[in-house]
């Protein structure tokens, strides 16, 4: 049986899934295991929540990331 689940957040879907596919601009980027995509994720997640617009943050780390 196959349920799709559009979700966020991965540890949701690590929760609720045993195979998670990851889209960017309508392809699927990364099709695994919840555990596999996390491992390659590395030993460091970045996770930021902002109330202002999202592209104009974005802009903003890669400006002073940079540095």
């Amino acid at each position: 049986m196959t349920v799709l689940l559009t979700t966020h957040y991965l540890d949701e879907a690590e929760r609720l899934c045993d195979r998670v596919g990851i889209m960017h601009a309508g392809r699927i980027v990364a099709l695994d295991s919840p555990e596999a995509l996390l491992a390659d994720l590395g030993d460091e997640v970045f996770e930021m929540r902002v109330s202002t617009d999202s592209a104009t943050t974005l802009a903003r780390l890669r400006t002073t990331g940079s540095q």
